[in-house]
């Protein structure tokens, strides 16, 4: 019974796995379940590998038995590891509309490419998933691009808490390659869209995108308790933002007199139906709320309010309610703004995804530089 113990690096910790081939001569690796920190003592490392070497043998001897041992299949089937674990730990970190995109394209993953082990598949089947979206389903190429981004995801956050032992995408270029089209309104569209929800709660709501370049999830999910009114700043959780990154987000002027209007609209209202808020405490009132109750304007509410006023100022039908985080980009860029300081607020974790896609206008401040010659 030949086998070998040996460490592999795994975060801050190293793992002890068992390699040894099994009685059909296939060769087999399994955790043991035995680890120790990056930074250890000898007689600590040693006692760690003792141990290991005596689950290695259970390990081995059941394999060869023909026991059942979690160890020698750690992994369940697909869709059960995504309904015991993975699902519920999306629940607790993403927003409600992250979640149905992750949930979507994992259940269509499974769907399409078959219920099997989770370290059963292998790298062409996410291949497979994306050509038979595209030609067998009529899926766009940048909604399959989400869709792969949400199944990796989820086979990463299982490699990376141990409930997988490969990762069969990982390092894989398997995405579209689709061109990337950032619509936003001219001064002259963002001007009529302002005079048509004047005096309108949508109205408050499109200014305060535009100012701030905000998601409209994380506007419909925001709270007062989010405000700091003394410092005229935002503390976002990551809760309530795509990128599960908490944000810290100065307010404008006039990002910050829309809070103060929507502040004295929910002061009214709390006094004159003191029934919507019983037991509700003004910080954990939602800051957009629908005029005749205490609930929030939810994502759908909103973009139909806003599909209203678009319809009434005959603006475009390819200018949708995120155009305004692009329009927030281009136009603080065009006014002199800084890429840095634009990639901040908009929450992006590097500066180059921002110069991705903006850094087209902030080359416009560079043309008298280039005529100084």
């Amino acid at each position: 019974m030949q086998f070998n113990v040996y460490p592999f690096k795994r975060g801050k910790k190293y793992r002890l796995y068992v390699r040894f081939e099994d009685q059909h001569g296939q060769t087999k690796t399994l955790s043991t379940g035995v680890s120790y920190p990056l930074r250890t003592n000898k007689k600590d490392r040693e006692k760690a590998f003792k141990k290991a070497q005596e689950q290695a043998i259970e390990i081995v001897m059941t394999n060869f038995n023909g026991g059942v041992d979690p160890r020698i299949d750690p992994t369940p089937l697909l869709s059960k590891y995504l309904e015991e674990k993975y699902f519920k730990h999306i629940k607790l970190d993403l927003s409600e509309s992250s979640i149905r995109i992750y949930t979507n394209a994992l259940h269509n993953f499974v769907r399409i490419c078959g219920d099997r082990r989770v370290n059963d598949y292998k790298r062409s089947d996410i291949q497979d998933y994306k050509l038979y979206r595209m030609e067998n389903e009529g899926i766009k190429k940048t909604t399959i691009n989400i869709e792969l981004r949400s199944i990796k995801a989820g086979f990463n956050w299982g490699l990376k808490n141990e409930y997988i032992e490969r990762h069969p995408f990982k390092s894989q270029d398997y995405m579209f390659e689709v061109k990337e089209k950032r619509s936003e309104f001219t001064d002259e569209q963002i001007e009529r869209l302002f005079q048509v929800t004047e005096g309108k709660s949508i109205g408050l709501v499109v200014r305060f995108a535009y100012y701030t370049g905000l998601r409209i999830g994380s506007i419909s999910a925001m709270k007062w308790k989010m405000i700091d009114l003394e410092n005229k700043s935002l503390n976002l959780p990551k809760s309530i933002m795509k990128a599960e990154k908490p944000l810290f987000y100065p307010l404008g002027d006039k990002a910050f007199n829309i809070i103060q209007v929507c502040k004295a609209q929910l002061k009214k209202k709390r006094k004159e139906h003191p029934e919507w808020y019983e037991d509700i405490p003004f910080s954990e009132c939602h800051v957009f709320q629908k005029q005749n109750e205490s609930g929030r304007y939810s994502i759908r509410g909103i973009q139909d309010m806003f599909r209203t006023a678009m319809d009434k100022a005959k603006l475009p039908d390819s200018l949708v309610f995120h155009c305004l985080r692009h329009t927030f980009a281009t136009h603080t860029l065009k006014k002199g703004g800084s890429l840095n300081g634009v990639s901040k607020l908009l929450g992006h974790s590097e500066i180059a995804i921002t110069s991705k896609f903006y850094d087209h206008t902030s080359t416009l401040h560079y043309r008298e530089d280039a005529n100084l010659l």
